[in-house]
């Protein structure tokens, strides 16, 4: 719907089958803002308020089906990250059928971990999103609500850490391709037996780009906490709201890098 449409009662018929149409809708009884939308999509608590009988009224809004609901549902909101951080969902449910994911989290990828004697991973081996998506569970499942995440099959989560740990120990950054195919996930509305082309692309420090750095820069990395890059490349989303002009050129600079040293595997990806 459009945005002045949000929050607002639903129409007396929905779309039904159609896949287009025009609805006719009340106006709400609040406007849909900016700063609204931006406090709604920053709201990570939700997930922890949704477990509780607190009155959360000021984060709640009218949701209703578009297909055919005729009744609102009144429904605690907040950040999409809560549930799935990439949008890959939401990508699978439009039948997308090509995705470029690009994973910047705060979890490093671990070197040390071995999908082949660990196939289920620790929230500190690999984003906890990723595993989700393949109906393989992690410490990160608690406080979100990732156990309605599964829409590829678990046995293909293996090949692609094993590819993840491989391109990152080659130095020059971790971008993957992948073809899957989806599973039926009747709670997010994905169908079985989309198949689906994804370029994974995860944040990493590429051992060819650091080696190239001055040495009075690697040693101001190498601090950390006690230097201006701390948590480099791996910035903390919740502690460090506020980063520096120094902080994000060297993160644009290695990610750029990394898009140009892969820049063949990326076009012919995007080519195909």
């Amino acid at each position: 719907t459009e945005t002045f449409a949000y929050g607002g009662a639903a129409p007396a018929a929905g779309l039904g089958t159609a896949a287009f149409a025009e609805l006719s809708l009340p106006i709400p009884d609040r406007p849909f803002t900016l700063p609204r939308a931006v406090g709604i999509s920053s709201m990570a608590p939700s997930s922890l308020f949704s477990t509780t009988s607190t009155d959360y009224t000021e984060i709640e809004e009218q949701i209703w089906d578009a297909a055919g609901a005729t009744e609102a549902v009144t429904m605690l909101v907040g950040d999409g990250g809560d549930v799935e951080n990439y949008g890959v969902i939401s990508m699978l449910q439009r039948k997308m059928t090509k995705l470029v994911v690009n994973i910047n989290c705060v979890t490093p990828l671990n070197p040390d971990w071995d999908p082949a004697i660990q196939p289920v991973p620790t929230s500190s081996d690999i984003d906890g999103y990723v595993p989700a998506l393949f109906g393989i569970p992690t410490e990160a499942d608690e406080g979100y609500s990732l156990i309605y995440n599964q829409v590829f099959d678990s046995a293909d989560f293996s090949a692609l850490a094993t590819a993840m740990l491989a391109a990152q120990e080659a130095g020059d950054g971790i971008v993957i391709p992948q073809t899957l195919v989806t599973v039926q996930n009747d709670f997010m509305g994905i169908d079985a037996g989309h198949e689906v082309q994804v370029l994974w692309k995860y944040t990493t420090l590429p051992t060819n780009w650091y080696d190239a750095l001055p040495a009075e820069l690697r040693a101001e990395i190498e601090s950390g906490s006690s230097g201006k890059y701390k948590n480099f490349p791996h910035y903390e989303t919740l502690t460090q709201l506020e980063l520096s002009a120094e902080q994000v050129m060297l993160l644009a600079n290695l990610e750029a890098w990394v898009m140009f040293a892969n820049e063949e595997l990326i076009r012919s990806f995007l080519a195909q």
